[in-house]
């Protein structure tokens, strides 16, 4: 079995690796390990997953994370062949937040058909969008910005579309996030948050924290970043008018929120990525 180490595919000026690979039918790679993470989408046929002493089939835009030191190969079973893209990076790129939910949401130990996540159409084109900027040569600041919000929408989709029998978050928990991104539920305030959950907010704060490691407030600013995010990158509109439409109630709260996450201002993170739009 082959060891592949992360030294041996970075540079300096890229900290994330991406490869855009295809197997003829009945074709293997070889079985390895490695010492970085990664995760992969499947663009084209059909291929089994031999993953530790697992396999899986994974078909069209469908996709599985892949801790370190764990060991797979791929083989194609359709007649057309198949096309992955696979995304490596170290773990250290990571926040600490970040790394615990993964090692929530995809024990390295308890791999499950329920890790494969089969993304809706709509979701794939935005992935694949982001994944062609990542591979444009971008410089390391903006490669990691764009990584980090691939990531981010990885994880969110994986949370939203597991099925929650198999799901280690309870669909009452499902329900309610799913319903404050709806529409623009996302203007309402914690009481309606807790309103929808049906259960008191203590026990909604403890929930929130065990499943999302964020608390109900901070859930709810995470969801409208996002939207000022798409905003900065989409609309002239200016940054209070942005504020606004993200629903927060003063500027200076909503640029230190936004300075928190990107270690940047909102009018920077615009500066920064101004030849960057996702449709979406």
């Amino acid at each position: 079995m082959i060891k592949r180490l992360f030294s041996s595919y970075s540079t300096l000026k890229s900290p994330i690796c991406i490869g855009n690979h295809y197997l003829p039918v009945g074709d293997s790679n070889p079985h390895h390990t490695h010492d970085f993470a990664e995760f992969f989408f499947v663009t084209f046929g059909s291929l089994m997953h031999y993953y530790n002493d697992k396999k899986f089939i994974l078909n069209a835009r469908t996709a599985q994370f892949i801790f370190p030191e764990n060991s797979h190969h791929f083989k194609a079973i359709s007649k057309e062949g198949c096309r992955w893209i696979n995304i490596s990076f170290p773990l250290s790129l990571l926040s600490e937040d970040i790394n615990r939910l993964l090692l929530l949401l995809f024990p390295p130990k308890e791999i499950k058909e329920s890790n494969i996540i089969q993304i809706p159409l709509g979701i794939w084109d935005v992935y694949m969008q982001k994944i062609e900027f990542l591979s444009n040569n971008l410089d390391k600041e903006k490669q990691e910005i764009i990584f980090r919000s691939l990531l981010l929408d990885f994880l969110v989709t994986y949370m939203e579309l597991i099925q929650p029998n198999d799901s280690i978050i309870p669909s009452w928990l499902l329900n309610t996030t799913k319903k404050f991104k709806q529409g623009d539920n996302y203007t309402n305030d914690l009481s309606w948050l807790i309103d929808v959950s049906g259960k008191s907010q203590s026990y909604l704060n403890r929930q929130m924290k065990k499943y999302y490691n964020m608390t109900p407030t901070q859930y709810m600013n995470y969801v409208r970043l996002g939207i000022a995010e798409k905003l900065l990158l989409n609309t002239n509109l200016s940054i209070t008018e942005i504020a606004l439409k993200a629903s927060f109630k003063t500027i200076p709260y909503f640029s230190k929120l936004f300075k928190d996450k990107h270690d940047m201002t909102p009018s920077e993170y615009r500066q920064k990525n101004k030849h960057i739009h996702f449709t979406l």
